[in-house]
């Protein structure tokens, strides 16, 4: 994962703690989470990973191994589950209170419904921890009105482990997208704080150590690391997770970046070695720990999680123990960009619902997934858990309006090409169909610029007509895309290019949406939906999706039937590589991927547009694995003629002992997208491999 920043300062590593040591030194453990977004219950799925109240029992047993030990959070440790409806963040507080937080800065997230409403959540359950946002410019009026929320948030703050002084800064996030939610109070481009109060800290208070929180992307926080004074720091806001530290040289020094996933699936455990009298620190060891089964349930925070989901239910219900639906098939999220099933749906359930010509989803604004098997209602509010407003005592609710087809080729291009140094589309389309040419590179531009014309964006039509530019069409909107396009309308030189006409408030929740439409088409299946037909590049484009990969199994052995599409309009000759491989550490998600080739390359044969090649693969997998479910991951070369490289893999979990599987058994039944390709012809492995 970004092998080029991920210099590894090995050569700082010891084998004790007191392997080389001086009579000064003391060992300090800093232990980091961030973006929880209040998920407090284990993942459901195949993983079951995560869970505070495992988290708690971990937590422990790091402080019982060092009492000098710190616990910081990187941010959004609120917004974005179920739990944060009780009290728009009281219950993320006293979560963060229990776990025995020491210091923690406000993400993106913490803030969404406003600083006032913060400060109530402040005033009605004060933070037993330190709550910081040094780069925050809050103005005299709302500091008058907010008392409880100046007195709270501080620039920084000092701890004494062992004899150790610790000086923690916070630096909230700076993106101009999420001004509008902060305001009145402004947050300000954090470096000159960091300089200011890493100097401040370490010449007139004499700390020993000095960690940033930031709650920025991972560029600017690597800035950040490069700063005189700083030698921690606690990245966040890209749920990426990092097994060793990222070492960032710079002005004659060396500091360390961590990062531990999200949604409380890992807490990291930085081990350091401090000289106090010298003032210089060393790298012992670095855990990023699975918070799993392994850890038993904490009975004080498993009664607080219980005790919150009673006052949940109520308010609403037998969220927790319905069933709302049977679901076929999983609904994945996969990242934060590009086209993903599950938003895939949610923008054809808007568009179903309000009869509407075109909807829009993205999934960064899908804060959770479905998984096959009986869903309940609190499943699907945690799937579109944002915003939670406790003044309408409603999440998100669905908009409809007007526009243009001229703003909507707009918004589409952006879309398709926003994402482009991702090599990715940017989000989910219902109701039409973008043609567009994959091949030249626009550059990046504000918003303000036209970008659009460079003749990327081929063609759009809708309902099998070409989009009139001077046509307005009826667009559902969840309030996420809404927000975005009123961003790009207030920041473009042409205000006209994103104007919504006549917008109206469905009063439907998004979730309340979804559950209608899976309802409406139980049983859900693949032939329901298309990962096709939305976003189509001239070009050949060959694409794995998960949902048209088909797996049995018996034991230690599986036959998994692959399907690759040709999603582009171009056919897509002879000679793509497709491999298979299982992942080595089942148990393990720290390394992930961290792939086992199981069987030599397959040769893709030619594929017409529109069409797809069948095989199935025979998957022998270690015999110590015979009772664990393992994933399978199915991964196609890369190759520049291919229009979107994020599609050419997929993958799938491999169930124990779910299908009997003979040696001789007739082939698995294919998904209907195409008839089987006539030629499997294999080729050697590369060398290399």
């Amino acid at each position: 994962m970004r092998s080029n920043i991920l210099a590894i300062c090995a050569y700082v590593m010891f084998v004790g703690w007191t392997c080389g040591s001086s009579a000064a030194e003391v060992p300090l453990t800093i232990i980091h989470t961030n973006d929880l977004h209040s998920h407090y219950r284990p993942e459901k799925g195949p993983f079951n990973i995560g869970g505070v109240s495992r988290m708690a029992t971990i937590l422990d047993r790091i402080r019982d191994q060092n009492p000098n030990t710190i616990l910081l959070d990187g941010g959004d440790f609120s917004e974005g589950h179920i739990y944060y409806n009780l009290g728009a963040g009281r219950a993320s507080v006293q979560m963060m209170n229990a776990l025995g937080y020491d210091a923690i800065v406000l993400g993106n997230h913490d803030w969404y419904n406003g600083p006032r409403v913060l400060g109530d959540v402040i005033e009605k359950m004060p933070p037993e921890f330190s709550f910081l946002g040094a780069n925050l410019k809050i103005p005299d009026g709302l500091a008058a009105d907010e008392p409880h929320l100046v007195r709270t948030i501080k620039p920084y703050d000092i701890f004494v482990r062992g004899g150790v002084k610790i000086g923690v800064i916070g630096i909230v996030n700076f993106e101009l997208i999420y001004d509008e939610f902060v305001k009145p109070a402004q947050p300000d481009v954090g470096f000159p704080y960091v300089r200011r109060y890493a100097k401040e800290l370490k010449e007139e208070h004499k700390v020993d150590l000095v960690v940033v929180l930031s709650h920025n992307n991972l560029a600017y926080n690597q800035v950040i690391a490069g700063m005189r004074y700083v030698d921690v720091v606690v990245h966040s806001h890209d749920h990426d997770r990092y097994s060793r530290p990222i070492a960032v040289e710079r002005n004659g020094k060396t500091a360390l970046m961590v990062e531990a996933g999200a949604w409380g699936r890992f807490v990291g455990k930085l081990d350091l070695l401090v000289d106090t009298e010298k003032k210089t620190w060393r790298l012992k060891n670095y855990d990023l720990i699975q918070v799993d089964a392994t850890a038993h349930d904490h009975p004080t925070i498993s009664n607080l999680v219980t005790t919150l989901e009673l006052e949940l239910e109520s308010k609403y219900g037998n969220i927790f123990s319905d069933q709302v639906i049977d679901l076929g098939m999983d609904l994945r999220r996969e990242g934060n960009f590009g086209e993903s099933v599950i938003t895939n749906v949610m923008a054809d359930a808007y568009r179903a619902y309000t009869g509407a010509d075109v909807s829009f989803e993205s999934p960064k604004f899908a804060s959770g997934e479905l998984y096959s098997g009986p869903v309940s209602t609190a499943d699907l509010m945690n799937v579109i858990a944002f915003i939670y407003n406790p003044v309408r005592d409603r999440t998100w609710t669905l908009k409809t309006g007007e526009m243009t087809g001229r703003a909507l080729e707009e918004v589409i291009t952006y879309m398709a090409f926003g994402m482009q140094k991702f090599e990715m589309r940017g989000g989910s389309i219902s109701g039409i169909r973008a043609i567009y040419d994959a091949g030249p590179k626009t550059p990046d531009r504000s918003f303000g610029e036209t970008a659009l014309s460079l003749g990327a964006l081929k063609s759009l039509e809708i309902n099998g007509e070409p989009v009139k530019s001077n046509k307005y069409y009826k667009v559902a909107l969840p309030e996420g895309i809404l927000e975005t396009i009123t961003f790009m309308h207030n920041d473009s030189s042409a205000k006209k290019r994103f104007e919504i006409r006549n917008l109206e408030d469905t009063g439907a929740e998004q979730w309340q949406v979804l559950s209608w439409y899976l309802q409406q088409n139980a049983p859900l299946n693949p032939s329901k939906f298309s990962r096709s037909g939305r976003f189509i590049a001239i070009q050949p484009d060959l694409a794995l999706f998960y949902e048209d990969i088909q797996v049995r199994r018996k034991n230690h052995e599986a036959a998994v039937r692959v399907s690759v599409r040709n999603v582009g309009l171009t056919d897509a000759p002879a000679g793509r590589r497709l491999s298979v491989a299982y992942e080595k550490t089942p148990d393990n998600f720290v390394d992930d991927p961290n792939m086992q080739i199981v069987l030599e390359e397959f040769e893709l044969p030619a594929i017409a547009a529109g069409a797809a090649a069948s095989l199935t693969v025979n998957v022998t997998l270690p015999l110590e694995f015979t009772e664990k479910n393992v994933r399978l991951y199915i991964y196609m070369d890369n190759t520049s003629n291919d229009a979107v490289h994020s599609n050419n893999r997929a993958w799938v979990m491999s169930m124990a002992q779910v299908e009997k599987v003979e040696k001789n058994e007739e082939e698995l039944e294919s998904v209907p997208v195409a008839p089987p390709a006539k030629s499997k012809k294999k080729i050697r492995k590369k060398s290399k491999r």
